[in-house]
C-alpha cells in the first residue's frame, strides 16, 4: 500500500512517516513541503454521548505539479482512495485511474475547492449523513444519495450515520 500526500518539514512529519512505515505503508511518494507544518487532526471521543469532534490543523498541501503523470502505471494499484483534500492533485490521480480502469473511492465529508470536478471521477463514494443533504440541497437522505449518483459514475455510495 502506498500513500500519496503532503507533510511539512516539521517533527510531526517525521513521526507520521515513521509510524506509517512501521505499519508497512510505502511513503516514498509523500511530498515534503519546505517551510510548512504538517496537517494534523485531533479527534475527541465522548463515550457518554457517543459523539466525536475533529479539530483539524491544516498544513502542507500536495501540489498537482508534484504528481508524476505515470504515477498509477508505476504502482498498479487495485484501488485509488481519495479524500476531498488536495483536490487538484486528487483529480489528476483519479483521471489516471479512470484511464487505467482502476476503481476510485472518494471519501466525501464536505464540499471543498474543485470537489465538483473530482466527484464525477469516483466509482464509489463514502459520506457522512449530513454531506449528501448539504451538497445536493435535497430534503431526504435517499433523494440526496440518488442525486449524488446522478452527478457522476459512482455505482455505490456508503453513508455513515453516526451512532445509527
Amino acid at each position: 500500500m502506498s500513500l500519496i500526500t503532503a507533510v511539512g518539514d516539521d517533527s510531526i512529519a517525521n513521526t507520521i512517516l515513521s509510524e506509517l512505515e512501521a505499519e508497512g505503508i510505502e511513503t516514498k511518494l509523500v511530498h515534503k513541503q519546505a517551510n510548512s507544518t504538517s496537517p494534523f487532526t485531533y479527534v475527541i471521543v465522548d463515550t457518554a454521548s457517543e459523539t466525536r469532534t475533529c479539530i483539524h490543523s491544516p498544513g502542507a498541501e500536495y501540489p498537482p505539479t508534484a504528481l508524476p503523470t505515470d504515477l498509477l502505471a508505476q504502482l498498479t494499484p487495485a484501488l485509488l482512495h481519495c479524500d476531498a483534500r488536495n483536490t487538484e492533485a486528487a483529480i489528476l490521480a483519479a483521471k489516471q485511474a479512470n484511464a487505467l480502469s482502476i476503481p476510485v473511492l472518494l471519501d466525501a465529508e464536505k464540499d471543498r475547492p474543485h470537489f465538483k470536478e473530482l466527484l464525477p471521477l469516483a466509482d464509489y463514494l463514502v459520506t457522512n449523513e449530513t454531506f449528501p443533504l448539504a451538497y445536493t440541497g435535497e430534503k431526504t437522505l435517499n433523494a440526496a444519495l440518488v442525486k449524488l449518483m446522478e452527478m457522476g459514475r459512482a455505482t455505490c455510495i456508503i453513508t455513515t450515520q453516526g451512532k445509527k
